[in-house]
């Protein structure tokens, strides 16, 4: 996870929790994204998927005041957000099955596994297609003496 921008938590309510970025920018996120407890002035990393949504938090909260080193961090993964990365089989299969219109669908689709399933089916189907013209070139050879 690259996308990670700094934020305090500078509002807590019932099902929202507001947080000022590191640029300036006030981000109203879903409090099931958080399975930790939050209060306002806390430190809250958020780190955004590709498509700018936020997948992950991680909160950095002192546990007490007069001791800076003891921090406690905690994680939480998106679970609203049903992030899927695709299926590996389903882009492979479909790729192997009809190759033009499984590989458009897995790069439509954008799914990062979906897509590495049909580039892999398109190898295999290159070495199968290989195979199969060189033992009917042999074939053909043997007809022919």
């Amino acid at each position: 996870m690259q996308n990670r921008q700094i934020g305090k938590i500078i509002g807590v309510s019932y099902t929202t929790v507001t947080t000022l970025l590191e640029s300036g920018k006030t981000e109203q996120i879903s409090k099931t994204l958080f399975n930790f407890e939050v209060n306002t002035g806390d430190e809250v990393f958020l780190y955004f998927d590709d498509k700018g949504e936020i997948v992950f938090t991680e909160l950095r909260q002192k546990s007490s005041p007069s001791s800076s080193s003891d921090i406690r961090v905690t994680h939480s993964y998106s679970p609203q957000k049903g992030y899927d990365e695709g299926s590996f089989w389903g882009g492979f299969f479909l790729t192997l099955i009809l190759p033009v219109v499984g590989l458009v669908i897995a790069l439509v689709l954008d799914k990062s596994e979906t897509r590495r399933g049909a580039l892999r089916a398109v190898i295999v189907q290159a070495i199968l297609g290989v195979l199969i013209f060189l033992l009917s070139l042999m074939g053909f050879c043997v007809a022919v003496y």
